[in-house]
């Protein structure tokens, strides 16, 4: 639970750099010289960390690297986030390949490579804490980079009203992703005690889950001096400044007091075991607030954006068919292996076969395997990163991400479908707080035709569990945490009139 919002944080890091506006070189083709740009990166207006964006053209290749670190508090402790995205291009902007490294310090590393063939294929290599994977994927249709939207964006211009729509590829999620600029007018603009005639430029980049909104103050050149991106329920700036501002000592952001949520009432073990009702309100009135709609979960929006979430036990259903032989199209697609639930693989069926035993029904399965993940995992430390469930199979340790895959997987192996559920879940203390909700990641299993709640890193699923998205641990699902999570406070938590 307490690492879930670094590691979140870290995706989305990555996410945005693709929504923000990056320089590269000039108009024309041929006048491409190399460029190093320096950026503050400050949170809640707190200087936590840097970037340097570098451009050069070398051997026929456009070469875009955008560096940003951040270090964050979490409890009393440092932990610095790092994402380093390289993007190659021709000098016209035709994309030509990319590499992402996410490093979270003792939590580990993930590196992506991706080279787009002749044939239009990416061929992409990714390693994750020495574990290498590949696969091949067609290129999205019309997807640019960083060089090749600017290039668009220059040729447009800067008219104010101007929309700019473009498809550009994200290396974090592997997914192209519409993006719409739309032009501004001049304004005056703070740059660190710099004031700065530029032409603001309100950008929003789409997903399956919602959408990212940025907004970017360039130059006439195109050349983002200030972005703005929400996350968190904070606001994340870079600012252009010298390299002696970037690089000086940051200041200590607390990142858990930020993201944990008070509950009004302290949570009885006897009321988590029965239906809650919760009345929730948004801190902003720009928040977009998204919940999971299911069987465990039911959600109500009124005219005034209160949102009404109804949290109820869902036992799964006894004697549903194992494996499953359905055509829920949903529950199908969470029935694939996937790059962190990998169900395929030879260790997660023998240890899926192990835990299920002789069981004969999936909510027999089910429970023998969340029982299974929660005793199998020896160490439950906070030192990785991001594991698959491949990893987590091998070396037996994470906290609640890696409970997570490892259930999802395990459970996909014998025919169940299952998904990770990102959200936040109720604790009687955590740190020095008392009380509250913090982000946590557990599962569904679909059973009998319905979505069953389980959980394998505390001691059990109850109704003091927020789903805000389902899949598979990360991708858009990381989008709609980053947009909901400290964007909304709970009003109530109510026993409906009849419950006992």
């Amino acid at each position: 639970m307490k690492h879930l919002a670094a590691k979140t944080l870290a995706i989305f890091l990555s996410v945005t750099l693709s929504t923000i506006a990056v320089w590269a070189g000039n108009a024309k083709a041929s006048q491409h010289p190399p460029r190093t740009q320096y950026m503050a990166v400050m949170m809640d207006g707190k200087k936590v960390g840097h970037s340097v964006a570098t451009f050069k053209i070398d051997k026929g290749k456009a070469l875009t690297n955008v560096m940003m670190t951040m270090t964050l508090s979490r409890g009393g402790m440092a932990i610095t986030v790092a994402t380093d995205v390289l993007e190659i291009e021709t000098p016209d902007g035709k994309p030509l390949g990319f590499s992402l490294t996410i490093n979270m310090g003792a939590m580990g590393q993930t590196v992506t490579r991706g080279d787009i063939g002749k044939d239009g294929k990416l061929k992409i290599v990714r390693n994750l804490a020495g574990m290498k994977e590949e696969k091949v994927m067609p290129w999205p249709k019309g997807a640019l980079m960083s060089h090749g939207r600017m290039i668009l964006e220059r040729k447009t211009g800067l008219k104010p009203e101007t929309t700019i729509t473009s498809t550009v590829f994200d290396p974090a999620t592997l997914a192209a992703r519409t993006v719409a600029s739309t032009v501004g007018k001049k304004t005056k603009v703070d740059l660190l005690g710099r004031m700065v005639m530029l032409t603001e430029v309100k950008t929003v980049m789409q997903s399956s889950m919602g959408k990212i909104n940025a907004t970017a103050y360039v130059d006439d050149e195109f050349i983002p001096l200030k972005s703005i991106v929400p996350a968190l329920g904070m606001k994340i700036e870079l600012i252009d400044c010298s390299k002696a501002v970037a690089m000086a000592s940051n200041e200590t952001l607390d990142l858990i007091s930020k993201v944990i949520l008070s509950s009004p009432v302290a949570l009885t073990k006897e009321a988590l075991g029965g239906t809650l009702v919760y009345t929730i309100k948004p801190t902003s009135p720009t928040a977009e607030l998204k919940f999971l709609d299911d069987a465990n979960q039911s959600v109500k929006t009124a005219e005034d954006k209160t949102t009404t979430l109804t949290i109820r036990p869902t036992p799964a259903p006894r004697n549903a068919p194992l494996p499953y032989k359905g055509k829920d199209p949903t529950a199908l697609e969470a029935l694939k292996p996937s790059s962190y639930v990998q169900s395929d693989h030879k260790t997660i069926k023998d240890l899926a076969r192990k835990a299920v035993g002789d069981a004969k029904d999936a909510a027999t399965a089910a429970s023998r395997i969340e029982k299974f993940v929660r005793s199998y995992i020896k160490t439950k430390n906070l030192s990785v990163g991001y594991a698959t469930a491949l990893e987590v199979a091998q070396s037996r340790e994470g906290d609640c991400t890696e409970h997570a895959v490892l259930t999802a997987s395990l459970c996909r192996a014998v025919g169940i479908p299952a998904q990770v559920v990102i959200g936040l879940a109720y604790v009687n203390g955590f740190a020095e707080h008392r009380n509250v909700f913090g982000p946590h990641a557990w599962n569904r299993a679909f059973i009998g035709g319905k979505w069953v709640g389980l959980d394998s890193a505390l001691k059990e699923f109850n109704t003091g569990h927020i789903a805000l998205a389902s899949g598979d641990g990360v991708s858009d699902a990381m989008l709609n945490v980053v947009n909901t999570i400290g964007n909304f406070k709970i009003i109530t938590i109510k026993t409906p009139k009849g419950d006992k």
